[in-house]
């Protein structure tokens, strides 16, 4: 069973890495590079299993940074699970998805139109 884990870091990048036997054992897959990012056009994150993720930056009026925003835009045969982002004092400001099944691999990342390549 593969366990893929998905959240935006700074303003503009996208990190994949890989969940193995606990939390605590993440090595990172993949980063992706994606500017201008928004709900009305977001990356999308396509799976082996058929699923895809839209991810896109979300500004928020006290924050000049924002906060990633995670959405499934088709559910494939994989288990997702999204945490959405605190906006409290924690500042955890990305939505975390785990995406599990067996043999999963992200297939690409694509933002307005383009694939982005690592």
């Amino acid at each position: 069973m593969t366990r893929l884990m998905i959240w935006g870091v700074t303003s503009d990048e996208i990190i994949l890495s890989e969940v193995t036997k606990s939390p605590c054992n993440v090595h990172i897959v993949e980063n992706f590079g994606v500017l201008d990012t928004t709900r009305e056009s977001p990356a999308e994150i396509y799976f082996s299993d058929g699923t895809v993720l839209n991810m896109w930056e979300e500004q928020d009026e006290y924050d000049p940074f924002g906060f990633w925003r995670c959405e499934i835009q088709k559910q494939g045969s994989a288990g997702v699970v999204i945490v959405p982002a605190e906006t409290d004092d924690l500042r955890i400001n990305t939505d975390i998805a785990f995406v599990t099944g067996p043999d999963l691999h992200y297939v690409k990342v694509m933002c307005e139109g383009e694939e982005m390549l690592p």
